[in-house]
């Protein structure tokens, strides 16, 4: 029998649904750490279980750094009578690195092994045993659970994380967890969506018929934001110099370092981009009437040349070189944000050609996971760590020492 094709039983990872469930898995409550009890979700977590308690489905939105991923699951294993001993807690997240990564994050949060009373189930591999309460697993994982198990027996609480994110393989499990609710063949199943956004009326809207008469309000929880300042093309080219060639011109090549000058054919374009940036309000306490006049020449006829959906590999490397010798080695990660494994790949050969003391990781649903794990690793001492990833780096995981400043070539 598959191993994707079977209960979420430990032991031997999934077994088949005649294999004996064992009666408990719960043990003596581990204490969660004084950093978790800190956090703006437990500060709510009466009002949460409550909530799940008293309801079928229960929506959940918070905030950037509230500690939802972490620690809702924790409150639900924790609670009393909430979910039954045989059963276990599953919560999925959209990547594998994101569900490995939170797994690990709270076995150590609980003084727990990786493996024992929390652990993960992505595609061909298996951590957990015959005490495990706690699942993470990606979204697929359960879609195939619902293939061979229709009714999720050995699921007590099914909690859906990133359901903003609307990937096809949440939206086709809510599909199916709603049609098989509304039949009554999921009796036992307590559901949990949790979403980043403030859109989780929709969600509420979506299931509102399956809580009955009771109507489901979504639980809000305020994050903890920090203090973020927002530089944009024309910031970057000013700092360093850079202007991309006119290719429009036939001069083509590398984007390099350009000089205060003016070929006459561009004035229009430049004055256009100047008042635009004038107009533009966007950075807080940075007004465009200021910025526009603060620019040189170069950078203006840098903005006039800026081709979008262009990844501009130069710039790129000029940045990291910058930032890396703006700020003491080792001190900070530097995070790079890129649309596919393409331009990945192409930044890396560059980075990596420049010589210098550079960590280099990428962090893509094609690494294995121990070179995702890599990413969340000190690198050795004198060296910088660069991350090249997609977005996976900003909506699934949290890379702790990436406080240089990030960039996005989108």
């Amino acid at each position: 029998m598959r191993a994707d094709a079977a209960a979420f039983v430990p032991g031997q990872g999934f077994v088949s649904e005649k294999a004996e469930v064992p009666k408990s898995r719960r043990a003596a409550a581990p204490v969660m750490s004084e950093a978790s009890k800190r956090m703006p979700t437990y500060e709510k977590k009466d009002w949460i279980i409550a909530g799940i308690r008293h309801n079928i489905v229960t929506v959940i939105s918070g905030d950037t750094g509230c500690g939802k991923s972490t620690l809702i699951p924790q409150l639900v294993c924790d609670a009393e009578n909430l979910v039954p001993d045989d059963k276990v807690v599953v919560c999925t997240q959209p990547r594998r690195v994101a569900a490995i990564t939170l797994a690990e994050y709270v076995a150590r949060d609980r003084g727990q092994e990786l493996g024992d009373e929390v652990g993960y189930q992505i595609r061909f591999i298996n951590k957990f045993c015959e005490t495990t309460r706690l699942i993470y697993a990606t979204t697929a994982i359960v879609l195939r659970r619902l293939h061979s198990e229709p009714t999720l027996d050995s699921i007590g609480c099914l909690i859906i994380d990133e359901v903003h994110e609307r990937d096809v393989y949440t939206d086709f499990l809510l599909l199916l967890l709603k049609e098989a609710m509304l039949n009554g063949r999921m009796p036992h199943l307590k559901v949990v969506l949790m979403s980043a956004t403030l859109k989780a009326d929709d969600f509420a809207n979506y299931f509102n018929k399956v809580n009955g008469q009771t109507a489901l309000k979504p639980v809000h929880i305020p994050g903890r934001m920090y203090s973020v300042e927002d530089y944009y093309w024309e910031d970057a080219c000013e700092w360093i110099g850079f202007c991309p060639p006119d290719k429009g011109a036939g001069k083509g090549g590398k984007g390099k370092k350009g000089k205060d000058r003016d070929d006459g054919g561009a004035e229009d374009k430049i004055e256009a981009c100047y008042q635009a940036i004038k107009k533009d309000e966007t950075p807080k306490g940075r007004p465009g009437s200021e910025r526009a006049d603060s620019y040189g020449l170069n950078t203006l006829r840098a903005c006039a040349l800026w081709r979008q959906c262009e990844v501009y590999v130069d710039l790129v490397e000029e940045l990291v070189h910058y930032f890396h010798h703006k700020q003491p080695k080792g001190d900070g990660a530097i995070l790079i944000f890129l649309p596919g494994w393409g331009d990945i790949t192409k930044t890396y050969i560059r980075l990596y050609q420049s010589g210098e003391n550079y960590k280099l990781i990428t962090l893509h649903s094609l690494m294995t996971p121990e070179q995702q794990h890599e990413a969340f690793e000190k690198p050795p001492a004198g060296y910088r760590k660069i991350v090249l990833s997609t977005n996976i780096a900003e909506a699934s995981v949290t890379i702790d020492d990436a406080n240089v400043p990030s960039i996005g070539c989108w």
